[in-house]
């Protein structure tokens, strides 16, 4: 994930894998190319725990109607497809509100400030809750269209075209 490091200040200290530059009164300050990177971060990583969360709620298949037992759980319950998806979208909901709750903390707690200014937790958490969400969406498809093959497939393949594409730009970047 080296790749997805963001380039330092020019001029500056070292700090972490990210370089700080001084003011007058020797604070450190970042410049404006992390405050964006910063922010971009944290709206990605809201969006994600939105959809992650909205869709923990919206199952795939939806929920048994009928009265009994099982009334109200998912109906896909016991298909791989559905379980994979569950966990996936757990993991991306946990990582992308664990990069919001950084900045949260960031924002309420500035003696720990310091200690939290590292952006590598932040992209590294973002960067796996969206491999995380991508891959709750085609398990969850691919669990709802099980009957419907041929689709089922053509939604993995057309999935998985974002891992191609990302492994082609690591490639490229290295």
């Amino acid at each position: 994930m080296d790749a997805f490091r963001t380039k330092g200040a020019s001029q500056g200290q070292e700090h972490g894998d990210r370089k700080v530059q001084k003011n007058e009164v020797g604070k450190d300050t970042h410049s404006e190319e992390d405050k964006e990177v910063k922010n971009v971060l944290l709206l990605v990583a809201t969006l994600i725990a939105t959809v992650s969360f909205a869709a923990g709620f919206t199952m795939p298949g939806g929920y048994q109607s009928e009265k009994g037992p099982n009334q109200g759980f998912a109906v896909l319950i016991r298909n791989a497809a559905f379980k994979a998806f569950v966990v996936t979208n757990t993991i991306a909901m946990i990582m992308s509100s664990g990069t919001v709750l950084t900045y949260l903390f960031m924002a309420i707690l500035p003696l720990k400030r310091k200690k939290l200014h590292n952006l590598q937790f932040q992209i590294d958490s973002t960067f796996i809750a969206l491999i995380a969400m991508v891959i709750a969406f085609i398990t969850g498809t691919y669990a709802v269209l099980g009957s419907s093959s041929r689709l089922a497939i053509a939604v993995c393949v057309l999935g998985c075209y974002l891992f191609i594409l990302m492994i082609r730009v690591l490639q490229d970047d290295a």
